[in-house]
């Protein structure tokens, strides 16, 4: 699932509502793969906490923000007259429209960069040992990029009858909980 979801993650700009609506569908795809929770003889989905607790990867969101700081150390250290290091140091000409100022790319990188404690982000970049550890450890630390809140959405209460006992739907629910597991892990049942 991840790396189709976050194909060419490196160049976008993310915005706070991408990150909810990448969030929001992580955690379909992981409630369809744990399944629900029995609870006292009840059975309902499973919390955002358990979700991430029985997946031990960090989030999405977290891996595209982690992708995007590698990408820009490698930018950084291309030479100076490399296509892909004009583009990213171009001033824009014209006029812009009214309004705040569209957040660009690098806008998302420094802030990722301050959120791991680096305030000077391209002088850091240039000592490439240290700078693959800092992004190691923020990939080891869940949330440290992204912050989610636990909120209660209307989709979270599906029919959980028809996911127990139609046998159709447990079948179909085995089968994305395979396919799923194959994408995430790389492996087959």
């Amino acid at each position: 699932m991840r790396p189709v979801l976050a194909y060419g993650s490196e160049t976008w700009v993310l915005s706070k509502s991408d990150e909810t609506i990448f969030g929001v569908f992580e955690r379909i795809i992981l409630r369809a793969i744990f399944g629900p929770t029995n609870d006292n003889a009840e059975w309902r989905i499973k919390y955002n906490n358990g979700l991430y607790t029985l997946y031990k990867e960090s989030d999405t969101v977290t891996y595209i923000k982690i992708n995007r700081l590698k990408w820009a150390g490698h930018v950084i250290r291309m030479e100076e007259q490399s296509l892909t290091r004009g583009v990213l140091f171009a001033l824009a000409e014209g006029r812009r429209q009214r309004g705040r100022p569209k957040l660009g790319w690098e806008d998302g990188a420094t802030e990722d960069a301050k959120k791991l404690g680096e305030r000077n982000w391209r002088n850091a970049v240039r000592n490439r040992d240290s700078w693959q550890n800092l992004l190691k450890k923020a990939l080891a630390q869940k949330g440290l990029l992204c912050q989610w809140r636990r909120r209660r959405r209307w989709w979270w209460w599906i029919s959980r009858s028809a996911l127990v006992t139609d046998s159709c739907s447990k079948f179909i629910l085995q089968e994305v909980e395979t396919i799923s597991l194959n994408f995430l892990f790389g492996c087959d049942l």
